[in-house]
């Protein structure tokens, strides 16, 4: 899926209301300037190491 803006995002998800939107962001990002209603937080990469273990972040998105 592309990158969508906000008011786009915000129409698909109430046009489909079975869509599930994963905020990617670290934990301590969306905890300090928030997370959209509904958001799940499943994290690209954290702080210190800044890498991504993709197979990990598959399983957590199925």
């Amino acid at each position: 899926m592309r990158n969508l803006l906000p008011r786009e995002t915000w129409a698909l998800m109430q046009a489909q209301p079975e869509a599930v939107l994963i905020d990617i962001r670290m934990e301590i990002e969306s905890m300090y300037v928030g997370r959209p209603p509904g958001a799940i937080n499943i994290p690209w990469y954290e702080y210190p190491e800044f890498t991504t273990d993709v197979a990990a972040f598959c399983r957590q998105v199925e």
